[in-house]
């Protein structure tokens, strides 16, 4: 299958060059995207075949309500002491695939959004998208 690569508001091509490396380097990944959560964007993403704009969006608002939702939001309540705690990564299981979500660190709103079809090193993703997340914040 031949990879897409999307550039949204002027993305960067070192952001996709840097996205495309990521998705190459664990093969059961299927997107990765680097998003805004503050306005809902995906700004640039790397996927493994063609993938609806529709469908990019709908990853973007499960990374917003998985970082920053309800839910996450009153665990950071009940857990926090005076508000040290944050919440930068969320990972959700479905019977056909996973998605994790990685934040950057506050104030900023960034967040990479990355979808895997198969079993893949959850320790090892994490790390390496946290990485990502940093180099990209750093070149913007």
């Amino acid at each position: 299958m031949q990879a897409r690569r999307t550039f949204l508001n002027g993305g960067r091509v070192s952001v996709g060059k840097e996205l495309a490396d990521f998705r190459k380097r664990f093969p059961a990944c299927v997107i990765v995207a680097f998003a805004d959560l503050s306005t809902g964007m995906v700004l640039a993403s790397e996927t493994r075949s063609k993938v609806t704009q529709e469908k990019l969006d709908a990853l973007c608002e499960a990374a917003f309500q998985g970082l920053t939702g309800r839910v996450p939001t009153a665990i950071l309540q009940e857990f926090s002491q005076d508000g040290q705690l944050s919440l930068n990564t969320s990972v959700v299981a479905h019977r056909e695939a996973t998605q994790c979500f990685i934040r950057a660190p506050a104030p900023a709103q960034e967040a990479l959004c990355l979808v895997f079809d198969a079993p893949f090193d959850l320790a090892g993703v994490i790390d390496a998208g946290a990485s990502l997340l940093d180099q990209i914040m750093a070149d913007t």
